[in-house]
């Protein structure tokens, strides 16, 4: 199991607050046995859980297991975006940054000698 998986993390965190997986899912309100596949499988977190559960989980092991990092964020389709800002209670839109990310250089821009404009991914 990869030590930086949703699943992973979740492990990590309930071990950190020295909770067994019964005590985690009834704080929880998930029953056991999809507690343990919340454990076992990767994709369980994300395709199994309301917002709301996975909110309600996050306080009840004092960790966000989704998320290792802000960045991650980033990652999320627009519909993750939008049910995330909504869960937090903040109209999506208005939760855009002003600034994009900059993009990765590609495999492209790696090979021009220094000095060479860039190509832009706009």
């Amino acid at each position: 199991m990869d030590a930086n998986t949703p699943s992973t993390r979740l492990k990590k965190a309930r071990e950190a607050i020295r909770l067994d997986q019964r005590a985690v899912a009834a704080l929880s309100g998930i029953n056991i046995a999809s507690y343990y596949d919340l454990e076992a499988y990767d994709d369980e977190l994300t395709m199994t859980l309301s917002v709301e559960v996975l909110c309600r989980l996050a306080e009840v092991v004092e960790a966000d297991p989704l998320l290792s990092d802000s960045d991650e964020l980033w990652a999320l389709n627009t519909d993750g975006f939008r049910d995330v800002t909504e869960a937090a209670g903040i109209e999506w839109t208005s939760a855009f940054p002003r600034r994009r990310r900059p993009a990765p250089e590609s495999a492209f821009d790696a090979q021009l000698p220094s000095g060479v404009g860039r190509r832009r991914n706009q």
